[in-house]
């Protein structure tokens, strides 16, 4: 769920959507991206069940496809599969790193400077790209395992984006203080219920995990109930299309 639903609002996601021709190739690649994700989704665990089964001293998942590939395949395709998989890495990193750098230029800067310069925005996701970089790399040295921290990423998206991200596209009266009081709901209950289920359990995947299904209601229902009420002192901004035109929901 909190890769699927987190990864709705991704900005990758987002410009691929925007970028297609016209609505209706948007939807039906969305559709067909999101089945062929499913389909392809499945060859992972089903490589994980295989290698126990082929391989059983395997013991660190993060080492599954590299002992199945030095198992079973010629050295020929070993390389193959070594390449295509750094390129994965480099593909996925490459967008991922212009993320942070150019929200924070494009749409927190002008909140505190509105009158920044595009050449002043461009030259803060430069200098960030690299901070991102070193920060980014500092994480992953530091962390245990790769399914870790991917797992604790889409899961800070769900709590950030999600709910912010679809009701804003569906209700016509969310505004940005229902997003930052869902924002705020979800991060407050979802840090003490991690700490307090770890000291009960000791188990960290348990703790991050479980407060998902309780969390993301809480903070939905926040976001309805803040929304209304800051009507007037907040109203809600129509979403415009590339024209600049209301778009009908």
């Amino acid at each position: 769920m909190n890769q699927a639903l987190g990864s709705l609002s991704c900005q990758d996601l987002v410009q691929r959507s925007l970028a297609a021709k016209d609505e209706r190739t948007a939807k039906y690649a969305s559709f067909t991206a999101g089945l062929t994700y499913m389909t392809l989704g499945m060859l992972g665990p089903l490589m994980g069940i295989w290698a126990r089964l082929i391989i059983p001293s395997i013991e660190d998942p993060d080492l599954v496809i590299p002992t199945l590939a030095l198992d079973l395949l010629p050295a020929p395709f070993f390389a193959l599969l070594s390449v295509g998989i750094l390129a994965l890495i480099m593909s996925s990193a490459d967008s991922a790193l212009l993320i942070p750098p150019s929200i924070i230029a494009n749409n927190l800067v002008p909140m505190i400077y509105p009158k920044v310069s595009e050449g002043k925005k461009l030259l803060i996701t430069r200098i960030l790209v690299v901070v991102a970089a070193f920060i980014s790399l500092a994480i992953a040295l530091w962390a245990a395992t790769i399914y870790f921290l991917t797992q604790i990423a889409w899961y800070l998206i769900l709590f950030v984006q999600a709910v912010p991200f679809i009701f804003g596209l569906y209700w016509k009266k969310a505004n940005r203080t229902g997003a930052i009081a869902s924002v705020v709901t979800n991060i407050v209950l979802w840090i003490p219920f991690i700490y307090y289920l770890y000291q009960q359990t000791e188990d960290i995947w348990l703790a991050i995990y479980a407060p998902g299904p309780f969390v993301i209601p809480i903070g939905a229902v926040v976001f309805i109930v803040a929304s209304p009420l800051t009507q007037k002192k907040d109203p809600p901004k129509p979403l415009l299309d590339i024209d600049g035109q209301p778009v009908k929901r």
